[in-house]
């Protein structure tokens, strides 16, 4: 049996009937090509992560030695100023050592400074001796006064007790007699001493007359303040060295404990302040616009049970990129087969009093919407507002 002719179909019905099926999907795709494009191109972000700044400071030992204390626990309040950490920078063993080369070392300085010592004694000594014999020949002059004197008062009694008369008594005589002949015997007694005393100063004089400093120059006072000096810088090296609380705020960490050697920049304890004044956070490089310092923003919490809202001020940003390293604060970019931290501009924000947030806490920054100048026309020229 022969198959029946096919029927024609018109051009008209067969594309009213395509239309009907490809018609929807095809407006369909271009509209998800025109939502697409109007998302990336016209629609950007004006929201962004940021967090309440974690004011840390640590407790360095600025030297090497052993950590003898530690006068705080962990999650305790201290002050500024407050005792932390004691360190004995000197190791014992060596204590001896040093000094016994400081006693060396001054042994010496006594065996440099003996020669000037025994200059300096002799040059006292010069001196001592000169006014000694000064005063000899002053009591010298008067003897030799008093003997004049003497000799003519002697003179006088003898020629009288010589007379046939003898107006003078024997006792008179006698005294005149014994003060005549003790006074010349004073007078050669003085005059030699006088005499021992100039040969001596005539051996002292080459000794005396070199130059012996004194005062601030005196290499004795020198040497002595520089092994005192010494002394001292040891005497505080074997006392413990204190270190303190460079903030107010709470011991978060302790890296080490007593009987540990550490090395010096070694950090001992963190400790976390219990407030801060900024937000911290990374601008995307696809806001909508990029805030200035002064610029208001909006400040939210991410509490579930109540979302509290404050306006705060731009009061910083970075220059340059940096790199993300906190997912939650920026999630980081997939680069096949990787994840790589995302980059974004360091912005500091103005913390809100109001909010009570605490540090590390995490805050949604919303831009509000940027100022449009729009013109106004009037007689006599064209006034620009901002709304």
């Amino acid at each position: 049996m022969d198959a029946l002719p096919e029927i024609p179909i018109p051009p008209h019905r067969r594309w009213a009937e395509a239309r009907h099926r490809l018609g929807p999907v095809v407006v369909f795709g271009l509209v998800v090509a025109a939502v697409a494009y109007l998302w990336l191109s016209r629609l950007r972000p004006t929201t962004f992560v940021g967090q309440v700044e974690v004011v840390q400071a640590s407790v360095i030992s600025p030297d090497t030695g052993l950590l003898t204390n530690l006068w705080v626990l962990p999650l305790q309040e201290v002050k500024a100023g407050d005792l932390v950490a004691e360190v004995f920078t000197t190791d014992p063993r060596t204590v001896n050592n040093r000094l016994e080369v400081m006693r060396d070392r001054m042994r010496l300085t006594e065996l440099e400074l003996t020669p000037i010592l025994i200059r300096q004694r002799t040059a006292i000594d010069y001196e001592r001796l000169n006014v000694e014999a000064a005063m000899v020949r002053a009591e010298l002059a008067t003897a030799r006064v008093n003997l004049m004197q003497a000799s003519n008062e002697f003179l006088r009694i003898s020629n009288l007790y010589s007379r046939p008369d003898r107006i003078v008594s024997d006792t008179d005589y006698d005294l005149a007699k014994a003060r005549f002949e003790g006074l010349q015997m004073e007078v050669a007694e003085k005059s030699r001493i006088v005499a021992e005393t100039e040969r001596s100063l005539e051996r002292l004089a080459s000794m005396a007359d070199a130059f012996v400093p004194s005062g601030d120059n005196d290499p004795v006072r020198q040497a002595l303040a520089l092994e005192e000096a010494k002394i001292r810088v040891f005497e505080d090296k074997l006392k413990p060295l204190q270190l303190l609380a460079p903030i107010d705020g709470v011991v978060t960490c302790i890296h080490h404990r007593p009987g540990e050697q550490i090395i010096a920049g070694t950090v001992l304890v963190t400790i976390t302040a219990k407030t801060s004044d900024r937000i911290v956070a990374f601008l995307p490089r696809n806001l909508a616009y990029t805030p200035k310092v002064g610029t208001p923003v909006e400040v939210s919490t991410r509490s579930t049970l109540r979302r509290r809202t404050a306006l705060a001020t731009v009061i910083g940003i970075g220059p340059q990129l940096e790199g993300v390293t906190n997912p939650l604060i920026m999630p980081p970019v997939a680069v096949n087969p990787y994840f790589v931290p995302n980059t974004g501009r360091p912005i500091s924000i103005s913390l809100p009093p109001e909010l009570k947030l605490l540090p590390g806490e995490l805050v949604d920054i919303r831009l509000l919407p940027e100022p449009r100048a729009s013109v106004v026309a009037n007689g006599s020229g064209t006034l620009r507002s901002g709304r």
